[in-house]
């Protein structure tokens, strides 16, 4: 219900940033690469990691309104799902502050094709390289 009020309140809310501001190339501080295009309030893209020698490549979907964006990230060389909402921030709008959320099928040894679920969650700033 509080998700449904949300939305609501924010349907009536003008929109006083463009969503052109987030296209571009983003980086975190451990290195991780945001690529980012943005077609009306389509967001497509990629995610690119190199962790330890074990790069980690995956394509970004999602939607932007105003200084607003919704990412979901996927890649065929991992059992994973992960997802970024988040916000334009700072007086230039040069960062760009994301919560994510990442789940993962884990295979349990002693039960042969049977996975269950890993969840992490947590927040990220990147900024312009």
């Amino acid at each position: 219900m509080l998700h449904e009020k949300a939305l609501t309140r924010a349907r009536r809310m003008s929109s006083v940033l463009h969503v052109e501001g987030i296209k571009g190339r983003w980086v975190n501080r451990q290195g991780s690469i945001l690529d980012l295009s943005v077609h009306g309030h389509d967001v497509t893209g990629t995610f690119a990691r190199d962790d330890d020698g074990d790069q980690v490549v995956a394509s970004l979907r999602g939607f932007a309104t105003g200084g607003m964006v919704a990412l979901v990230a996927f890649s065929e060389d991992m059992r994973a799902l992960s997802s970024w909402t988040g916000e334009l921030m700072g007086d230039h709008m040069e960062k760009l502050q994301l919560a994510w959320r990442v789940i993962s099928e884990v295979p349990e040894p002693e039960m042969n094709d049977t996975y269950w679920v890993a969840d992490y969650h947590g927040s990220e700033e990147f900024t312009r390289p």
